[in-house]
């Protein structure tokens, strides 16, 4: 059909075929758990090749990120930061805990009133009764995404708290709610 040839390459595809085969590609890394992506990337050989090749999937990730986000949002992630006139609350899941912990300890040297979940107990959602319109979440949520997580952003959202949300490019349930997403 003319029109569905028209449509693609106004999408930037050669062709209908072209279309079909990066959405294929994007569907079955969609597809792909977390164990199945790092087993694709494993190099073999010796450890100078596994150095290299860590070092290549590091480049590739840096330029990728680069690429893909504008430098606009970087800004509006540091004011965000650093110019909430009330709490800022840090959290992650069963892994991306950590990397909050560690934005939490930066965060700390340049402000105050930086509460790091840590570990998301039931009790930690006693603490949205004191966040409002002035404090800002930021959650770091990647693929396996926790339901706690998830349900803990929703209710802060709900008290008008303001997301950052950092995740993957397969997007967590929280981008819905964020203000801003960065992948």
């Amino acid at each position: 059909d003319p029109s569905v040839t028209r449509l693609m390459s106004k999408l930037g595809y050669v062709g209908f075929a072209d279309f079909q085969a990066r959405l294929l590609t994007e569907v079955e890394s969609r597809l792909h758990s977390p164990l199945l992506m790092m087993e694709a990337k494993r190099p073999g050989g010796s450890s100078e090749g596994t150095a290299l090749a860590y070092f290549h999937s590091v480049s590739d990730s840096l330029e990728r990120t680069r690429t893909a986000v504008p430098v606009q949002a970087y800004t509006r992630a540091v004011n965000m930061l650093l110019e909430s006139k009330g709490q800022v609350v840090l959290l992650g899941g069963r892994f991306s805990r950590h990397i909050a912990s560690m934005l939490a300890g930066y965060l700390l040297q340049f402000r105050s009133g930086v509460r790091d979940i840590g570990s998301l107990s039931p009790a930690d959602f006693d603490l949205l009764i004191d966040l409002g319109k002035r404090d800002l979440l930021v959650v770091f949520d990647y693929r396996r995404y926790q339901s706690d997580v998830v349900s803990f952003a929703q209710q802060a959202k709900e008290r008008g708290v303001s997301i950052l949300l950092f995740t993957d490019v397969w997007l967590s349930p929280i981008s819905d709610i964020a203000d801003l997403t960065m992948v």
